[in-house]
């Protein structure tokens, strides 16, 4: 037997086979051969026999392999093989896509120009393959997103990986769009999974209080150990002092108790509120407080349901207290009672933040005199009288100081805070579930929003009722706009959220005073244990759940004089009850007094002089002594250095008693300089900001030259700014300033027009001994005078003539800075760095912008104000005139309350302004103008800059210290300036 498989030639040698070998051993020991190799070349005749075509099975397929090789070596899927292997499935999904193919306009005409697409095919049963995926119709793509999406095989996973896996297989247009705009309606999606918005809603500041214990808001700490019978703690404090009180209360107290504690401590001791800010708990919602506040002209601001933020302040005095017990209570934890007296005179004895006094101070004008302290003198008649008018004025500067710092912390918190969507009455939003337990078994797997509702109406801008189903009727209906997520139009309205009873509070029957029947229905009068009769309530048999045995008693045909009283200790559980808005039982007419006069209405919030908070008393009669200052009238031709001497009458004599020597008492809170949010929030907050922009005007106003505005929209900062700097029109001398006697002054003796060869007043090169001309006249503007490109290089001084010089003022080509600024000025507000200055003309390269301008003080002067600055907000306006000296005797330009609209300059690493000393006295070499001139072309509305600290060191390392650049150029150095003269321009 010959074979061309070898192995075989060791057959009938084999010592182990296998059963199979071992059957065909025993079937071919019946006969004699031999088993010979030979090659498969040589062994044709039998691989024409294993060959023949008959036999073939009929029918037999190959099944197709479903990875492909490509010419490189590469494998790829065979989408074609892939398809085939879905139609033998015989999926429905596939039948349904063909029949629409079939019926489906579009795709016809698609086939129709197939001859035109080459990467569109179709196959045998109808399906259309384009790039090898099927392409969907448009009646069936809803359905394939469904699958993917839907199907626990995918997750309700998001619109990439979604998209991705019908990538895989089908193509249809739009397919992410279509995908994203199924998902955003998934009702599942939304009410599972979490929001990643920022929250909804800016910041709402409330009103400001004008008086003392006119607003107080109140609030609650515990449960907390008993200790001398208590276990709640009630703190109480007022809106505008910020003081507080701290009173010792018990979970038991009644609406009752709680109106004799108050007058007690409050009404006693400081006055009647007008209005009382608190959340909604059961005794602020009772019938009982809400009757009394109504008889005494009390307005109840009651917070939203689960926002706290809306009582704030309350939340943040009571974190300070519990800070202040943790401290010294005992490790059982039971003498908290003890602490309360001291932890609320600490309270009020510290500097408050917002107000910058003491709560102490600014409710009784002054501070206690503490153990060890040295005891104050006796105040004379004169100081009395004093401290009367400073708690007048106190008081009105605390709702100014409250203003200002609920606008900085509206800025702080607008960042972290989203825009709110316009939710209008009908339309339908989902609730969070964070602060809301429901029955199901975790709340881990529990839905993030339950929903939606209805909402039945918009109460102010943020707030919301919802139409709640009676399962939620204990709610109370009104909701915070962050609280709450729109839904879709299609969203099916919630009937059904089962609460969990565990949250629910019980109380418990005392009585059963009486029964009534309403529209067949039995009522009965409960007089509920811990609470006075006027929080009886009638109530349905299904809210006296544990009060079967008791009601028993009862029948509703007969009428009983003698009320019921439970003996047993039955307890309801308050589905519906008195002390919650949403009660189900019958509400009774309430009988008022005709006499009781009806609540004053909330009188509107007064003018406000001044924004910026000033909490030094001393720095308050600074200003108030240093308003008299006036900047002297200032004719057109004059300039910065045609000043006069101040002071020159008695009103300006005393304003040095507000000179800034005096300021190292100062206590300066922060100024609105670099507030980074459009001014036109301000406007929106306060009503007086019409007064304050018609302030602002009448001081843009009086700038000479061409007009200073104010950007759009940002007034409002700008304006509350304003109020306490004054624009002049040129220098203010101080206390140890003043010029060169008229005697030095020297001019030149040109005529008419000087002449750029011979003018004295111009200066020699030292180098190449030419005359140094800083003007030109600019190539497209012959009228218009420029420095020269080779002086802005240059860091000499400009030397313009005087009126020593002979020359003709008006026809001098060398008195640029004399005939003032040619381009109009706008401050707007930059964000991050704080107000800035642009102009709305086209700015030529070396065209003169403005001079900067203030008092002009001493050496010894600046460094007290440097001092000041530096130590309470960081920020100073000097300049020091140190081009000729660098000394002690050096003059200092303070620009920080008097100025230019040059103050508002910011700095640049690459700026496009650059500034020159200028001067027409030659022999002053400590009095000179300080003038801008643009470096290159500007174009309109372009930030102006300037370069803070010239003499920069290229390589220098930057101080970790030193004030931070925030100009945002690519060859920013990182800093400002050294530590050392931090805030010095």
């Amino acid at each position: 037997m010959k074979t061309d498989h070898k192995n075989l030639t060791f057959f009938t040698t084999t010592k182990e086979l296998t059963r199979r070998q071992a059957r065909w051993a025993k079937t071919l020991s019946q006969f004699d051969f031999k088993i010979v190799h030979c090659k498969g070349t040589e062994n044709g005749q039998a691989d024409a026999l294993s060959r023949r075509p008959d036999y073939k099975l009929q029918g037999k397929t190959v099944e197709p392999a479903i990875l492909k090789q490509q010419e490189d070596g590469s494998l790829t899927y065979n989408h074609h093989t892939l398809a085939a292997t879905i139609e033998l499935q015989e999926d429905p999904l596939i039948q349904r896509i063909i029949e629409a193919t079939k019926k489906d306009k579009i795709i016809q005409e698609m086939l129709e120009n197939s001859a035109e697409n080459k990467h569109m095919t179709t196959n045998e049963q109808g399906l259309i393959y384009l790039r090898g995926l099927i392409y969907i119709p448009e009646c069936m793509r809803s359905e394939i997103i469904a699958r993917h999406h839907d199907d626990p095989m995918h997750g309700h996973m998001g619109t990439k990986k979604t998209a991705e896996a019908i990538s895989r297989n089908y193509y249809f247009p739009n397919m992410r769009r279509k995908v994203q705009g199924y998902i955003h309606q998934c009702e599942t999606c939304i009410q599972d999974k979490p929001t990643r918005h920022q929250p909804y809603s800016k910041m709402q500041s409330p009103e400001t209080p004008k008086k003392p214990w006119e607003w107080i808001t109140i609030d609650f700490v515990g449960p907390l150990p008993e200790s001398k019978g208590y276990d709640y703690l009630m703190t109480v404090t007022d809106r505008l002092t910020k003081f507080i009180h701290l009173i010792p209360t018990t979970t038991t107290m009644t609406a009752l108790q709680l109106a004799s504690l108050l007058m007690g401590y409050m009404i006693v001791n400081h006055r009647m509120p007008r209005y009382i800010t608190s959340d909604r708990d059961k005794l602020f919602t009772s019938k009982f407080w809400q009757s009394l506040t109504d008889l005494m002209g009390i307005e109840q601001r009651l917070t939203t349901t689960y926002h706290p933020q809306a009582n704030g302040q309350t939340e943040r005095t009571n974190q300070t207290v519990e800070q202040y017990l943790r401290h010294y209570v005992n490790y059982q934890q039971n003498d908290w009672v003890v602490y309360l007296p001291m932890a609320q005179f600490t309270y009020n004895n510290a500097i408050h933040s917002t107000t910058g006094e003491t709560p102490f101070f600014a409710n009784y004008g002054y501070n206690p005199t503490l153990i060890g302290e040295p005891r104050n003198k006796v105040p004379t008649a004169e100081e009395a009288a004093d401290l009367v008018d400073t708690i007048d004025y106190l008081r009105t500067q605390l709702s100014r100081d409250i203003e200002f710092m609920n606008l900085k912390m509206a800025i702080y918190y607008d960042k972290k805070h989203g825009s709110a969507p316009d939710l209008k009455k009908g339309e339908k939003v989902y609730l969070l579930r964070r602060n809301i337990k429901t029955k199901q078994p975790s709340q881990k797997l529990d839905h993030q929003k339950i929903g939606p509702f209805v909402i039945e109406e918009k109460l102010g801008p943020v707030n919301y009722k919802l139409q709640l189903p009676r399962s939620m009727s204990k709610l109370h209906p009104v909701f915070h706009i962050s609280l709450l997520e729109p839904a879709p139009k299609n969203a099916k309205i919630a009937e059904n959220v089962e609460i969990d009873d565990d949250t629910e509070q019980e109380y418990e029957v005392e009585k059963i005073l009486n029964h009534k029947r309403v529209s067949g229905k039995p009522y009965y009068l409960v007089k509920w244990k811990g609470y006075d009769t006027s929080e009886n309530t009638w109530e349905p048999i299904e809210n006296l759940t544990g009060c079967h045995q008791l009601v028993q008693h009862l029948g509703l045909g007969s009428h009983h004089s003698n009320p019921i009283t439970s003996n047993n200790s039955t307890t309801y559980n308050a589905i519906a009850n008195a002390n919650t808005p949403n009660s189900n039982h019958v509400f009774i007419p309430k009988i008022q007094n005709p006499s009781t006069p009806s609540p004053s209405p909330s009188s509107q919030q007064e003018a406000i002089g001044v924004v910026i908070p000033s909490p030094s008393r001393q720095l308050r009669k600074e200003i108030e002594k240093s308003a008299w200052v006036k900047a002297p009238p200032v004719t057109p031709e004059k300039t910065a250095l045609s000043t006069e001497y101040y002071p020159v009458d008695a009103h300006e004599k005393r304003a040095l008693k507000g000179a800034y020597p005096s300021a190292r008492k100062v206590k300066r809170s922060e100024i609105p300089f670099s507030i980074g949010t459009p001014g036109s929030i301000l406007a929106d907050r306060i009503p007086v900001q019409r007064q304050l922009h018609e302030t602002l005007q009448r001081k843009l106003s009086k700038i000479n030259g061409p007009p200073v505005t104010f950007a759009p929209g940002e007034e409002g900062l700008l304006a509350d700014f304003a109020s306490n700097f004054e624009f002049v029109n040129s220098y203010i001398l101080r206390r140890g300033v003043s010029h060169i006697p008229a005697d030095f002054i020297a001019g030149c003796d040109c005529r008419k027009i000087c002449d750029p060869a011979r003018c004295g007043c111009l200066e020699q090169d030292e180098e190449s001994k030419e005359i140094i001309v800083p003007y030109q006249r600019a190539q497209d503007n012959a009228r218009l005078l420029v420095l020269t490109p080779e002086f802005l290089k240059r860091t000499d001084i400009i030397i313009e003539c005087s009126s020593k010089c002979t020359c003709e003022e008006q026809k001098c080509w060398n008195r640029v800075v004399q005939h003032g600024r040619t381009v109009r000025l706008e401050i707007f507000h930059t964000g991050n760095r704080g107000f800035g200055l642009r102009s709305p003309d086209w700015i030529r390269a070396g065209q003169f912008i403005d001079c900067y301008l203030g008092e002009v003080i001493t050496k010894q002067e600046a460094d007290v104000r440097e001092e000041v600055a530096t130590s309470q907000h960081g920020h100073s306006y000097l300049f020091e005139l140190d081009f000729f000296h660098n000394d002690d005797e050096i003059y200092v330009v303070d620009g920080q309350k008097f100025g230019s609209p040059t103050r508002f300059m910011n700095h640049s690493c690459n700026p496009n302004c650059k500034l020159f000393p200028v001067t027409r006295t030659y022999g002053d070499e400590r009095l000179y103008d300080l003038a801008f001139f643009s470096l290159h072309n500007i174009p309109p509305n372009t930030e102006l800059t300037f370069d803070y600290n010239p003499n920069w060191e290229e390589g220098k390392k930057v101080d970790p210290n030193a004030v931070r650049c925030l100009c945002g150029e690519k060859n920013c150095r990182g800093q400002l300036w050294p530590n050392q003269r931090k805030g010095t321009k």
